[in-house]
């Protein structure tokens, strides 16, 4: 199913409690070496009680001191919807933005990899990924942490997806469930 901005609005901003299934390519992730895993490999990812049209800097603000926090610009992405849908400059592709603490033990990401329709083991996915994924950032925000946040599972993080890779959006988690039950691509 595709989403529109008009389902997202639905929910409500700053709801919380909704879920996600989303199915992303890996292509970006490979390095050179991984090249061979190009269009064939996949990332679906169950995402648990989160919440949209969250503004970032006041998700900041709320556990900063210092209440002057603002986010820095949008590199090569504009608001379609603030605070729900970015779109990419080149691509045009619209995203969902949504932000979430490590530290909120509500909300859960749970992938799975899937190369050629078959879903891999932990072990499989593992080997793949330390030998021919790109190098992963720290997740660190020196940013946030001058406003006053400095902990890693205090701080902010945002997450976009493409509204194409959108499976499963909603308040039904037995829906979304059954969404992961199905292999196919």
């Amino acid at each position: 199913m595709k989403y529109n901005i008009s389902d997202i609005k639905n929910f409500g901003k700053g709801q919380f409690g909704i879920n996600l299934v989303v199915l992303t390519s890996c292509d970006n992730k490979l390095k050179a070496c991984g090249r061979c895993y190009q269009g064939r490999l996949y990332k679906r990812t169950l995402v648990t009680n989160v919440r949209l049209g969250c503004e970032y800097s006041n998700f900041v603000n709320a556990k900063s001191d210092d209440k002057s926090f603002e986010s820095s610009s949008l590199k090569g992405m504009f608001w379609v919807e603030y605070p729900y849908i970015k779109q990419a400059v080149k691509s045009g592709k619209q995203y969902l933005s949504i932000n979430y603490r490590p530290c909120d033990v509500r909300t859960s990401f749970e992938s799975e990899y899937i190369l050629d329709n078959k879903v891999l083991t932990k072990a499989e996915a593992d080997a793949i990924i330390s030998a021919c994924f790109k190098a992963q950032g720290s997740g660190y925000s020196a940013k946030q942490a001058a406003a006053g946040v400095t902990e890693i599972e205090q701080q902010t993080k945002v997450v976009q997806y493409c509204l194409d890779d959108i499976q499963y959006l909603g308040c039904n988690l037995a829906e979304a469930k059954d969404i992961i039950k199905i292999v196919g691509i």
